[in-house]
């Protein structure tokens, strides 16, 4: 399975690599326009998005995942700054959704139970 994991933040980044990186293929890229023409080619199975990174790309990357890689599942991470209006919204799409600022330990749990 290949997930295409679309953030800056480092800290996050081992985490999920620690999470997932030993059972499925991980690719990290940070920068949404770019890999949005990556994922055309390599047709990942899942997308993991920090919001906290990229506020304003999330939603062009979650249509593109619905409508171009069809089958590919999309999962919206976040954390303090994601608001009511982002929530709304997100939940309007049936995004998933996942905290990354509570406990690690939790998070690596809640991750790998999504995918």
């Amino acid at each position: 399975m290949k997930v295409f994991c679309i953030m800056e933040n480092p800290s996050l980044r081992q985490v999920v690599q620690r999470a997932i990186g030993q059972t499925h293929t991980t690719a990290f890229h940070n920068n949404p326009v770019r890999a949005m023409e990556i994922m055309k080619t390599s047709e990942p199975d899942i997308i993991l998005f920090n919001f906290e990174d990229f506020p304003r790309h999330w939603e062009s990357i979650y249509v593109f995942s619905k409508y171009i890689l069809n089958k590919c599942k999309f999962i919206l991470l976040f954390g303090r700054s994601f608001l009511i209006n982002d929530s709304s919204k997100a939940n309007f799409l049936d995004v998933q959704t996942l905290p990354w600022h509570t406990d690690a330990k939790r998070f690596m749990q809640e991750l790998k139970d999504k995918i």
